[in-house]
C-alpha cells in the first residue's frame, strides 16, 4: 500500500488531494516526505495534471518564469517515491531482500511494468 499511495502522490496528486495518503506514508516513518502544500498541484489553467504529471520524472517539465521549479515540483514527487522505495526496501539479510524484491516483482508483474497502473482499483476509470 505504500508503494500505491507514494505512485499516487508523484503521478497524480492535485488539487490539494492526498493528505491522508502522505499522512499515511508518514505514519509508516517514511523519511524526508514533504509537506503538501510543497508539492500540490494547483490552479492549472489549461489542460490537466496529466500534462504537469504523467511524461514521467526525466520529462524537461517546463518551468514558469519567475518560479523555481516546474509547476508539479517533481523534485519532491521524486522525493516522495524514493524515500517510500526506501522505507519499504529497508534491505536486511539475505532472505529478508530476497522477500522483499519477490514482492515487488510481484507489484510490478501485476502493474503490467506500469507505475500507474498501481492505482487501486476503485480509482481506474
Amino acid at each position: 500500500m505504500m508503494l500505491e499511495y507514494a505512485s499516487y502522490l508523484a503521478i497524480d496528486q492535485s488539487g490539494g488531494n492526498g493528505e491522508e495518503k502522505l499522512n499515511f506514508l508518514k505514519s509508516k516513518k517514511a523519511r524526508h516526505l514533504p509537506k503538501l502544500a510543497e508539492f500540490d498541484l494547483t490552479g492549472i489553467f489549461y489542460g490537466n495534471h496529466r500534462n504537469y504529471t504523467h511524461r514521467g520524472w526525466d520529462y524537461a517539465y517546463p518551468v514558469p518564469k519567475d518560479e523555481s521549479q516546474d509547476k508539479a515540483n517533481w523534485p519532491a514527487r521524486k522525493n516522495i517515491l524514493r524515500s517510500t522505495v526506501n522505507k519499504v526496501c529497508d534491505f536486511g539479510d539475505r532472505n529478508q531482500y530476497r522477500r522483499k524484491i519477490q514482492g515487488i516483482s510481484r507489484l510490478c508483474k501485476e502493474a503490467n511494468g506500469d507505475p500507474c497502473q498501481l492505482h487501486p482499483p476503485s480509482a481506474q476509470k
